[in-house]
């Protein structure tokens, strides 16, 4: 995320956006599910996809600690986003 004045707010408001999409998203697909018809058993996109998270976790937090560097924590969970979004599209 860019910090300077001309730029800082339009991607600010793309993020902002983009966060709000996703979690609509998730809330439908949750909706939607039929949790009886689905298979329980984790298969190879489900493994990476959980494995994505564990590393968005761990830069995430290396990031906050790292006194508060809050772009790349916003940038890795945005990444985390796009990955999520792509396994949501997956049949």
């Amino acid at each position: 995320m860019n910090y300077t004045t001309e730029k800082s707010l339009p991607e600010a408001v793309s993020k902002e956006r983009k966060f709000t999409e996703f979690f609509r998203n998730v809330k439908a697909t949750t909706r939607n599910i039929q949790i009886k018809n689905t298979v329980q058993k984790w298969n190879a996109t489900d493994e990476k996809l959980s494995a994505d998270l564990a590393i968005c976790q761990a830069l995430v937090r290396e990031a906050l600690s790292d006194s508060f560097d809050t772009p790349r924590a916003v940038n890795e969970l945005s990444n985390l986003v796009s990955l999520t979004n792509v396994y949501l599209q997956l049949p």
